[in-house]
Formats: structure tokens, sequence, C-alpha cells
């Protein structure tokens, strides 16, 4: 049950091939100057020209062009409102179908086959409507009409009365989409064409049945008429844009081939064969249409003789399709015949199989036959491919089409769903791709000699042999699929790879596959769905999995990044005990400590561990050490002492190398008591933990005076020198004494030596006047006068008591008078503060009395 339905589907899918093909027309022939309201084109074959009719009055033009086109040859008026136009090839003459059933008529010609404007009524015409063209079948005698309504009409040429109506069926289009006018093209099986001139496209129709057959695509240029100016003969479909004339061929869809000797046949290059030398999986698979079967017929292969290297060759014999296999130098060649006979003109498609292991033949995507065959590969082959034959006349006869080879096993699904329509050009270990969408069908192509490769490869063909002109060998049109109808996509099985995208270099993981197959095969991995790896560079897996039809699903690939693991380095460095050291490492992105944080503040010498992560998350391969080297901090201390005003002082520092002082200098001159700070560096650079204060005391200098008893010292005389205001003194005389008795007998100057009992010391000076006392002598000498002086001695300021009216005055021991007034009997203060300490005389003069006093001034 399961193979019936299955082969029900591929015969399906062939029917829907056939039926959808599309084929594309190109334009020919270009007729100008048309005449105005245009109608149809009819071709002479015997003079090759065109006539081009137009209608609307009772007299219209109708011209005449070469078979190459261009201008018109010549332009005559003839009486007749035409509608149709066409060549009798019954009677070799020229006719059309006139206005409203006014009958066929026929036109005269001159020897050169150019219409003389002489003609006649050959027959009467019961057409269906007035407007109608008519196109003639000689076959039949009968004119065909189309009007729209989607009816073709078929009358007799010789009765003029109606024969039958077919009713169209099956357009891929509204019938309101139609032109009321057609196209007789003769074809069989597609004999009339209706044109959507919305689309550009005409439909052709087997007008026995009324079933649409196929499409022809014309270009984007091509007038879009909606009635009239349609029309077919030479092959050409005829569409007027309202003054020009344009004939379209369809490029042709498949090549045909006649089976005689030598042959004619396609070239394909060696390189295909050499390609395939290293292969152990083939599938070849081509269209084809027998139209004898008498013989062997290779429709595709290598087979040579000599140098029968052969890798492949499918060929079809009277009773069955075969697909060999093999190599002369590996083996042999092993054959596989399918259970299917060929059918003569019937399209049919045909693949071989090799997936290394078993040989297997399809026809129209139904498996026929099977065989085991293994070989390691294909084996080496020097020969050409050739299409339609081989060296010794294994020749085909019928038409080929769509022709492709692949160095993989397709599978029954995908032969299924590609035979209905064109592949793309680029498809998973297509060797070559022929469509034979080439040439115009059943015209001379002198120039299409070439087969062209649609796969990419430009493995292009040589046609060998082909006639190129006429029914036979020849590019064709049908041909199995429509030019250009691409068919389905294959869905091939999917599989997917889950995993990871990047790993750290010496990381391994997991690669899983999955997807709707049951059997997977990694690229230099495990025929399993899971594939662990340790990859040490970037690397690229590939997978690829096979259903329970046989199907391989798509490549499917996983770039696995390695990144690499940073290589980390770090700082070390030296602190100071009490200080913090920051850790810089570099090398990654993102680093790991051993102590936690960058930032550490040992309180001895230590090693801290630093790993780094980079920014794709991969952690370095090696470990960094900071070392740090933790030196002391010193304890500083520092001298203080005491000095006296206006000495200096040393501060002597220790416990440091080098030391800062509050003051700038270790020496220092305060003027009073004060305290300057201390912090020194070791050797290492570390600053002192501790600020060290030397307090300097200021001790006052005592002030020293010395003085005498007496202001002038009378030679022969002693005086006393009393020295104040220290502890201890040295007089230069190296006395010790604060008092000193002196003899001088010249005025002398004596230095003493103060120190106080903080050990601060002062020097002054006291200078003892000496005199030899003349003057003095003489004024003692009335000290019996009367007078009162006090205090005596005295600091400056005396007093001075007078028992009368005197005359007073102090003279110095020189005798210089300092002092002079007259004063009344009384008590008075005399002030000699201004003067030189020393030993002054007063004298006091009253009545011629003088009265002399030794007054001494300290």
């Amino acid at each position: 049950m399961k193979k019936i339905f299955t082969t029900a589907l591929a015969l399906l899918a062939f029917k829907t091939a056939i039926l959808a093909q599309t084929v594309t027309a190109v334009g020919i022939v270009t007729l100008t100057g048309a005449p105005s309201t245009p109608m149809e084109v009819a071709y002479n074959p015997t003079f090759n020209l065109y006539y081009a009719s137009s209608g609307g009055g009772p007299c219209n033009n109708l011209s005449t062009w070469s078979a190459v086109g261009g201008s018109p040859l010549a332009t005559i008026s003839e009486c007749y409102d035409s509608r149709g136009l066409w060549w009798n090839s019954l009677t070799n003459t020229l006719e059309g179908n006139s206005y409203n059933s006014a009958g066929i008529y026929t036109m005269a010609l001159s020897g050169a086959g150019i219409p003389t404007g002489v003609g006649a009524i050959a027959s009467t015409n019961q057409q269906p409507n007035a407007q109608v063209g008519g196109q003639f079948d000689p076959t039949t005698n009968q004119v065909v009409y189309y009007s729209g309504g989607g009816n073709i009409n078929k009358y007799s040429r010789s009765t003029g009365l109606l024969v039958s109506t077919i009713t169209i069926t099956g357009l891929p289009v509204a019938i309101s989409n139609l032109a009321s006018y057609g196209f007789y093209t003769g074809i069989t099986g597609a004999e009339y064409a209706v044109y959507d001139y919305i689309n550009r496209r005409a439909y052709l129709i087997n007008y026995t049945t009324g079933a649409y057959v196929s499409t022809v695509q014309f270009p984007a240029t091509a007038g879009t008429p909606s009635t009239y100016n349609l029309s077919y003969c030479n092959g050409l479909y005829f569409i007027c844009n309202g003054t020009t004339w344009v004939g379209y061929a369809t490029i042709g869809s498949a090549l045909n081939f006649d089976k005689t000797a030598p042959g004619d046949n396609v070239l394909l290059p060696s390189a295909i064969s050499t390609s395939l030398s290293t292969s152990n999986k083939i599938t070849v698979e081509a269209w084809v249409r027998p139209t004898n079967l008498s013989s062997l017929a290779t429709v595709v292969g290598n087979y040579a003789n000599p140098g029968n290297q052969m890798q492949f060759l499918m060929r079809a014999l009277a009773t069955n399709y075969q697909f060999l296999i093999g190599n002369s130098t590996t083996g042999g060649y092993f054959a596989i015949n399918s259970s299917v006979t060929p059918t003569l003109n019937v399209w049919q498609h045909i693949a071989g199989v090799w997936n290394g292991t078993v040989s297997s033949i399809y026809v129209n995507g139904v498996l026929t036959g099977t065989v085991g065959i293994t070989f390691t590969s294909l084996g080496v082959s020097t020969n050409s491919l050739i299409i339609g034959g081989n060296s010794i006349n294994e020749n085909f006869a019928g038409d080929i089409d769509e022709v492709r080879i692949w160095n993989r096993a397709l599978c029954q699904p995908e032969i299924q769903n590609n035979m209905v329509g064109e592949i793309a050009t680029s498809s998973n270990g297509l060797l070559a791709n022929y469509h034979f969408n080439q040439g115009i069908p059943l015209s001379a192509n002198p120039t299409a000699t070439t087969l062209i490769d649609a796969s990419g490869n430009a493995y292009t063909g040589t046609l060998t042999g082909v006639a190129l002109t006429g029914t036979t060998s020849n590019w064709v049109s049908p041909g199995a699929v429509g030019n250009g109808a691409l068919a389905p996509a294959f869905i091939s099985p999917t599989i997917a790879i889950a995993g990871l995208n990047t790993i750290c270099l010496g990381a391994s993981t997991t690669f899983t596959a999955s997807g709707n197959v049951n059997a997977y095969v990694w690229t230099a991995g495990p025929n399993t769905s899971t594939y662990a790896v340790t990859p040490t560079v970037t690397t690229t897996y590939s997978v690829v999995g096979t259903n329970s039809l046989g199907c391989i699903s798509n490549i499917t690939t996983q770039t696995l990044t390695v990144n690499s693991n940073p290589t980390v380095t770090v700082n070390s460095g030296v602190i100071c005990s009490g200080n913090s050291f920051t850790i810089v490492p570099s090398g990654a992105s993102t680093y790991t400590i051993s102590g936690g944080s960058a930032i550490v503040t040992p309180s001895a010498n230590a090693n801290y561990n630093v790993t780094g992560t980079s920014s794709l998350g991969c952690v370095s391969s090696n470990t960094a050490v900071s070392s740090v080297t933790v030196n002391a901090t010193p304890s500083v201390s520092v001298t203080s002492g005491a000095i006296c005003a206006g000495n200096s002082f040393t501060m002597v520092g220790s416990g440091a190398s080098t030391y800062t002082f509050s003051s700038g200098s270790a020496v220092v001159t305060p003027t009073a008591n004060a305290n300057y700070n201390v912090t020194g560096t070791s050797a290492q650079g570390c600053v002192s933990s501790n600020t060290a204060v030397s307090s300097v005391t200021v001790n006052a200098l005592p002030t020293v005076t010395a003085t005498s008893n007496l202001s002038v010292l009378c030679t022969g005389f002693s005086s006393t020198l009393t020295a104040n205001g220290a502890s201890t003194y040295t007089w230069n005389t190296s006395a010790t004494t604060a008092v000193i008795v002196i003899s001088p007998t010249v005025t002398t100057t004596y230095t003493v030596n103060g120190t106080n009992a903080a050990g601060c010391a002062n020097v002054t000076t006291v200078t003892q006047s000496v005199s030899t006392c003349v003057g003095i002598n003489a004024l003692t000498s009335n000290l019996q006068s009367a007078i009162n002086v006090y205090p005596n001695p005295t600091t400056g300021v005396f007093t001075i008591e007078l028992a009368n009216a005197s005359n007073v005055s102090v003279v110095d021991v020189l005798g210089k008078v300092i002092y002079s007034e007259k004063l009344q009997d009384g008590k008075y203060n005399i002030n000699i503060s201004n003067f030189n300490n020393g030993l002054y005389i007063l004298k006091a003069e009253s009545n011629g009395v003088v009265k002399t006093v030794r007054l001494v001034k300290d």
C-alpha cells in the first residue's frame, strides 16, 4: 500500500510539472509602419514574406514585409473590411475573413508574392460575431475563432458553418484578463492560445479538449492589446502596439536527438569526470521523452571505447532504464535496471543514485530498483561526459531536458521535489545543471551550439552533430518543465547544534546535535549526536544528519572560538611600616588578589598572589606574585638644653639617618624659651613614627655694673671698685671678688666679667680717673668755713644748708667750674646728675670768707 501511495504522489508531481510549465518568448522580427487599425499577420512560406492587414473601412491597407522585417516592401488598398488574415497552405493563397460575415476573401499576388489589390469572396462565413478575426487550420480545413467568453469556435472553410464549440478549462487567470483575439499555433496538443494582456502571457489550449496546457511569458516590453493586434504565423506570436508588429518566438525547452549515426550529442567537459574521481557518491538525473527504443540509447554518461574508465552511464533500453556505476580500474561495472518500461513520446524523469554502498534507480520519483555496490571511490576517468550518445553509437532518439549531475546521493523525497521544475543555480553538491532553455524551437539555430551549465561551475557543453534546423536534432519546446519554473526549495531535514561558541584555552565543551534525523556524522568526529571537544585554537565543527528516508540534512557548523588566557604581571615594592602599598596588576581585565584588596598594609615582608580574568572571561594561565618589603619606621629622639641669651643651641637627633627640624636648622638662637619639633628619615626613606621635641631654655645675661668710690683718685691714694649684678666676678686684674682696691697712678679702665647663677656672663668696664689733685689741695685749706652738705657722696642731687647768703660754686678736679649761683641763707637742692661721677669741690663765699667741702658724686 505504501509503495502504491508513493507512486501515485510521484505521478501526480509529474503531471503537475507538465501542466505548470512556462516558456519564455523573445522578439525575433519587427514589422514597422503597420497599417492603422491593424488586425492580423500572415506568412507566405514560398516567398518568405509577411503580410498585415487593417480594418474598419470599406477599403483598407494591406502591407508586405520581407522575412527579416523592417519597413514595408509595399502597401496596397484592398476593398475588404478585413478581420482575420492567413496563408492557406492547402491552396497556397492569401486569405482572410471579413467584417460581419461578409465571407472569406482571397487576394491575388504578383509574381514576386506582392498583393495586387485584386480579390474575391471565396466562400460564405457564419463567424461567431461581426468583429472576430479567424485563423486557418489546414489539418481540418477549418477557420478557428476566439471572440471572448472562454470558447473556441471552429467553422468549416468550405461551408462557413459552425463545426464545434470548445470550452476552455483550467486557466490560471480569469476570463476577464483575456483579449478577444487569440493565436492559432497548430502545435499538436496546444493548438490554440489566448492572450492575458494584463500579465503579457499566452495560455496554450488543447483545442480538442479545451484544457489549459502551458504558458508563454512575453517580455515587459510586449504590447497589451485587449482586442485585434494579435496573430500567429511562421512559428511566431505577433503582438502589435499600434504601429509596429513584433514577432515573438519561444525559447527552446529541450534538445531533440535523432539517433542517426554517428549521432548527434552534447560533449561535456572531462573536468566533471575529474571532479568525481575522489567521490564515493553520485546522483545523475534527466527528463527524457524517447521516440525510438530499437536499441540501447545513452542518456548521459562517460563510457567511451577505447579508454572505458567509466564512472557512470544512464541509458534507455526497450524494456527498462539502466544505471551503471563503476570503473574498469577499480573492480568493473555494475548495472541496476528499472522495473519500469520506457514509454514512447511521453516525458519521464529518471534518476540514478549511488550512495557508496547501494545503487538505486528512480523513474518519475519512484524507486524501481536497487543493488548493493561498494567501491572506495568512483576512480579516475579521463573521459568526457556525453549527453545523447557515446563512442559506440548507443545514441538516443527523442528529447532530453534538465540533466543534473551531483557528487552526493539525493534521497527520494528530494528527487521527487526537484523533478517538478528547474532548481536553483547553487545547490549543495551540484556539479552540473543543464536547463536546455536555448535556441528557437524548430527554427534555424546556427549559433546556438553550446549547452549552458547553470550550476555556476561553467561546465559548458558543446553540441556535436546536431542539425539545429527543422523538427528533429534541434532545440524544441515545450520541454519537461517550464522555462524558469522553479521547483520548490527542497526542505532537507534540519539539525542544529547546541553548545558553547566560546571557551578559554585549556577548557572543554560538548556539542549536542538535534533535529528530525536519526543519524549524525561529525566531520573528524564521532557518529553520535554529542561531541566533546578540547580545541587549542579556534575551530569550526560540522555535523550532518540523515533521516530514515536517506535524506541528508543541512550541514550545520559551529565555530568554537578559543580565547587565549591572559598572562598577568604585577608590581612589587617597598613600604615603611604602617604605610599601605597598592598592587597594580596588568595583562587582564579584572584581578583576584590573595589579600582581598589591591591596597595592602603588611606589618612585615609579605607576598600576594594575583590571578587575572580577561574581558572574555578567561582566567590567567599564571599566578603573579607581588612582593612587598616592609622597612621599619625609625623612632626619633633629640637633645634639649639651655643657653644664655644671644647664644646658639645645636640640636642633636638620634634614631634616624636624616632629620627635619621645625626651625629649618639644627642650630637655633632663640631669644626666649622655645620648643622645636624634629622628625627623622631612615636610610630606606621611612619617616619616623614620632615627633621628638627639643626644648631650649634661654637664660638672661646678668646686668653687671662696676663703680669706684672716687670719681677722681689723687695720685698716691687708693680707691675701691665695686662690681654688682652677678654671682661671681673676674676682673682683668685677676681678682675674683666683687670689691677690689686699686691704686693706679694714671687714669685706668678696669674690666669685670660677671657670671650669674645660670652660668651666663656679661662684661662691663669702669674707668678710674687719677689726678695730681693740685687744685683740690688749694681749695681744701678753707674747710673750716661752716657749711652743711648732704648726702655726700651723692648720686647727683645734694642738699646744701647756708647760714649766710653766699656765692656757691662747684669745681671739678681740673678746676673747672660746673655750677655757680648766689644763694641766700637757707636750704637748697643742687643737681649735678648730668656730670660725670667723681670728686668735686663745693665752695661757698660769704663776706670774704670762703668755705669748701669735698663732694663725691657716685
